[in-house]
């Protein structure tokens, strides 16, 4: 038994050929020296007294050289800097992930986020090209994630030499709004617009009460006082028109003899 494999479908190269006596063994093979970034085809191949058998053809892509930029420091100038900075705008079901790429060599380089719910974070955001800038900050909303959970990320970039990851941090979307939450948030709110509408009424009742203040005091439609300011000022009155007739009375009979007497 033994794989055939190569850069398309023809394959071309072949791993070491191994024997066995019978049953159905699994059967691996590591390859080595591979072109990086390269898509590779592969096949099973046994034979036996009936002849060779060939399994499926299926393939794979290797993937750049990989280079962990945790302090932002690159030794080789072709790589460009890669920082993840913290999360922000964290929500129940949404977040911001942010990052800062320096370009020393202004060489095109592609940009994205890797996240998941575990430090293998498993997910990727959409591969941003951003031609030869030489720096870039690049911010991605990611939605429709749980409530209440941990998320892993990291920022990624890549140019035509290599690939270099970011340091992975964490953030913790918040809890979903239960139903006791929401009533009680309506329930603030609520109070907030009744606050508001208590406010109005008692300053119109404010007004209301220094405009009708004089009819509040001897009554709308009524001579007789409602109250003890009203009888107050109802006696003064009638005080003030006993002294003012006293006086009139006293002046006017005055006058009458004087005039007899002269």
């Amino acid at each position: 038994m033994w794989f055939e494999y190569g850069r398309n479908a023809n394959f071309g190269y072949s791993t070491f050929r191994n024997s066995f006596n019978s049953g159905y063994p699994n059967y691996s093979s590591n390859i080595a020296s591979l072109d990086a970034n390269t898509v590779y085809y592969f096949r099973a191949v046994a034979q036996g007294p009936q002849g060779i058998i060939y399994g499926n053809t299926t393939s794979f892509i290797t993937s750049f050289p990989t280079i962990t930029n945790i302090n932002t420091e690159n030794n080789n100038l072709s790589n460009p800097s890669v920082t993840t900075n913290p999360a922000t705008s964290i929500s129940n079901r949404s977040v911001k992930l942010n990052s800062f790429i320096i370009n020393s060599i202004n060489n095109p380089f592609t940009t994205w986020f890797e996240w998941g719910t575990t430090p293998a974070l498993g997910n990727i955001s959409p591969m941003t090209a951003l031609g030869a800038l030489p720096s870039a900050k690049h911010i991605n909303t990611i939605t429709e994630l749980a409530p209440g959970t941990t998320y892993y990320f990291r920022a990624v970039a890549q140019n035509p030499f290599s690939r270099i990851n970011g340091a992975t941090f964490s953030f913790t979307t918040s809890n979903a709004i239960s139903q006791i939450n929401a009533v009680e948030k309506t329930e603030e709110n609520t109070t907030e617009i009744n606050t508001s509408k208590e406010n109005k009424v008692n300053t119109n009742i404010l007004e209301s009460a220094e405009s009708a203040f004089g009819a509040n005091l001897i009554g709308a439609g009524s001579f007789l006082p409602v109250n003890i300011f009203g009888w107050l000022l109802l006696t003064i009155l009638i005080l003030a028109l006993v002294l003012l007739a006293e006086y009139l009375y006293h002046d006017l009979f005055g006058k009458k003899s004087k005039q007899k007497h002269s």
